[in-house]
């Protein structure tokens, strides 16, 4: 699975944010498609994404989830101990499994 575009939330799953070029505005982005290195050995089936936050399911009926989390809609509890963006949001920069739906 390949991600591109703004990244200021976390939410193309790339492993490391600090290489990317940045924004006029200061924000992380990816100019080409790149591999999300923790989804390359999973065979992905389908995926959604928000305006910050992109959820994956495999094969197996495993679901992931990233990107900005600061409404739950990662469904991911423990938000306090997430990254938090600009604005004091959490966000999830990495694919994680969904452990509620496991």
């Amino acid at each position: 699975m390949y991600s591109w575009g703004a990244s200021a939330c976390g939410q193309l799953g790339l492993s490391s944010m600090k290489d990317l070029p940045t924004d006029i505005e200061g924000y992380p982005y990816q100019p080409t498609p790149r591999l999300i290195d923790l989804l390359s050995n999973i065979i992905v089936t389908q995926i959604a994404c928000g305006d910050a936050h992109t959820v994956a399911l495999t094969l197996e009926g495993r679901l992931y989830s990233w990107g900005g989390g600061g409404c739950g809609q990662l469904g991911h509890p423990d938000t306090a101990s997430m990254p938090k963006d600009e604005d004091g949001c959490p966000y999830q920069p990495k694919p994680k499994l969904i452990v509620a739906l496991k």
